[in-house]
């Protein structure tokens, strides 16, 4: 069962098309200018009734133990099915993003957010933040897309000279 579709826009126009619209995001020109880069992208199905990896507390810069006074990256998640309770929606740990190691249970347990939202919302959060996907309750799978832009000194998760295509026209 696929649960992680990495780099969905190496196959799928579609998705090619994601990364050139959330290339053009205010946010990413404020924070990186004409430096901002494509880290990664990947689709994330949390099927029914099941775990699944990112079913853990993680960030989407895994295992960095220290923090950074601006965002190196931003993960935009966009939600291809509505995000709710039912459906195991993402759960955040606001301000994590500043905290070198995971916080404590009962630092976790006062301050985690569910996030809601509808199908073609946007997540936007510093990709050093803490989060995790909630339980799916539900019989239909929860469909999300993560498109990681951040500074070119991090690594992409792919060879960009081989795309064929320019993901920032």
């Amino acid at each position: 069962i696929i649960r992680t579709i990495r780099n969905p826009f190496l196959k799928i126009q579609s998705c090619v098309e994601l990364t050139q619209i959330i290339a053009k995001l205010p946010i990413l020109d404020y924070l990186y200018g004409q430096y901002a880069k494509l880290l990664q992208q990947n689709g994330i199905v949390n099927l029914s009734h099941s775990t699944h990896e990112q079913s853990r507390w993680h960030r989407d810069l895994p295992y960095q133990e220290w923090t950074s006074s601006s965002p190196l990256s931003l993960s935009i998640f966009t939600m291809v099915s509505d995000f709710n309770r039912d459906n195991g929606s993402t759960i955040v740990l606001p301000g994590s993003h500043k905290c070198s190691t995971l916080p404590s249970l009962d630092y976790i347990d006062k301050f985690a957010k569910q996030i809601v939202g509808t199908r073609s919302s946007l997540l936007i959060m510093d990709s050093m933040l803490f989060h995790t996907s909630g339980t799916n309750e539900t019989e239909t799978a929860r469909i999300g897309i993560n498109t990681m832009y951040g500074i070119p000194l991090l690594k992409a998760q792919f060879e960009s000279s081989n795309l064929g295509f320019n993901l920032n026209e």
